[in-house]
């Protein structure tokens, strides 16, 4: 079956290039019929045997626990993470949060009409980082994908190393036709540590967690906007519970980078502030494995 392309609306695409903040909620890759995947050495359904680690199994790639990874059995510089499925994937954006703690390492996701990879049809991606997470792969393309059946994560480093992927999502983003109010810091950062403070005054803090990423936003929007927009948001998360991923803008690194998030409070509020106006208000906090921030920023 071959991959349909098709270009993004000119509007959706207007708002990708000038950093309107876009959402997705409902991961496709966990609904598909038939799903199945595996850990691979050969990058091949056709040949090759299941190289998942015993406790680690591949569902933790899509269960929306973003803090439990799956990885494969042992270190090498080349792994694959495969997906196939009966029911096509269909989908305009793939992220992954993936943690590497031995050497840098590129990722990839490789889309193929084959079930042994022997041509590949798309492919997005590819830069390293040591410590971090994959950031959003199919940058700059503009396009949604369908009839796709299988696809899989290219791992590849210059030393051998183990991957550990945390979650991955595709799905179709709610690109929000308005940029957020203030106050509104794409900067924010909230950080977690254990504190003790003696009889004389002085402060002990055990650091947590650190440079967890945090977004408060404030968007006021018209009727129609929310409810293409922000409703779809609210259902597939139910109303925030379950993650919620954001893609901003790295400019830093020319590309867009996927971050799942989680309400801070369980509660998603969208007032109506006048007639078929609507206030949307979002505390967003990072979620994932191993929260470390790079030397830059990301």
């Amino acid at each position: 079956m071959a991959i349909a392309y098709n270009n993004l609306p000119d509007a959706d695409s207007a708002a990708l290039v000038t950093g309107h903040p876009w959402f997705i909620a409902r991961n496709v890759i966990a609904n598909l019929g038939g799903l199945e995947t595996r850990w691979s050495s050969t990058g091949s359904w056709g040949s090759g045997i299941d190289c998942t680690e015993p406790g680690y199994p591949m569902t933790r790639a899509w269960d929306g626990y973003t803090h439990l990874p799956t990885r494969p059995n042992a270190a090498a510089t080349t792994w694959y993470f495969l997906i196939r499925s009966s029911t096509s994937l269909a989908f305009e954006e793939f992220g992954a949060v993936v943690v590497v703690a031995a050497s840098n390492m590129t990722v990839r996701l490789e889309l193929s009409e084959s079930s042994t990879f022997s041509s590949i049809a798309r492919e997005f991606g590819g830069y390293s980082h040591r410590y971090g997470w994959l950031y959003e792969v199919s940058t700059g393309v503009f396009q949604s994908f369908g009839s796709c059946l299988y696809a899989r994560l290219k791992f590849t480093s210059g030393s051998a190393a183990i991957p550990l992927l945390y979650e991955a999502t595709a799905g179709m983003p709610r690109i929000m036709k308005v940029f957020p109010d203030r106050p509104y810091d794409v900067d924010e950062v909230a950080n977690e540590a254990r504190e003790f403070e003696a009889d004389s005054g002085v402060i002990s803090r055990t650091e947590r967690v650190a440079g967890k990423q945090a977004r408060s936003m404030r968007m006021t929007m018209i009727e129609d906007d929310y409810v293409h927009d922000v409703a779809p948001i609210r259902e597939d998360s139910c109303d925030g519970l379950r993650p919620i991923w954001l893609c901003e803008r790295a400019l830093s690194l020319g590309a867009y980078k996927w971050k799942p998030m989680m309400m801070h409070t369980k509660r998603f509020a969208a007032p109506r502030e006048s007639y078929g106006i609507r206030r949307v208000d979002m505390r967003l906090e990072e979620q994932g494995g191993q929260l470390i921030r790079d030397a830059s920023g990301w």
